[in-house]
């Protein structure tokens, strides 16, 4: 993965400092740093410390400009996940987070999988 140039660095150092992110909070921190500046993309899936971690652990991070990875919460050695690019789910998980907290996108299970559901991947249960 590409190292971040020094107008990167200096672009995710404003983002932390505006938006003050909280350990153990991926999710919410991931998606105020998309809600600061539009060029960190919210992506969600999982993250894994070493080769060895079986199932991994579901997280939230941002990939600047869709190409480098910018994780405020903490450091993992491997990142599976996609990019979650509707604006309208983010600004609404966003706004909705500032009052209720954020639980993520796709495995928010507090809002019964409302995202996976919308995009068809469940059938309207709630399990």
């Amino acid at each position: 993965m590409d190292a971040l140039t020094d107008d990167e660095r200096e672009l995710v150092a404003d983002a932390i400092q505006a938006t003050k992110p909280r350990e153990s909070a991926c999710f919410a921190n991931a998606l105020q740093l998309w809600g600061y500046d539009s060029r960190f993309k919210y992506t969600e899936g999982f993250a894994l410390a070493s080769d060895f971690d079986v199932g991994g652990l579901e997280h939230a991070w941002c990939m600047l400009d869709g190409e480098k990875l910018v994780d405020v919460t903490t450091t993992f050695a491997h990142y599976h996940g996609a990019i979650i690019a509707n604006e309208d789910t983010l600004q609404q998980h966003l706004d909705m987070g500032e009052v209720h907290g954020i639980y993520g996108v796709v495995g928010n299970h507090r809002n019964q999988f409302e995202f996976l559901r919308d995009q068809g991947y469940l059938d309207g249960r709630s399990e």
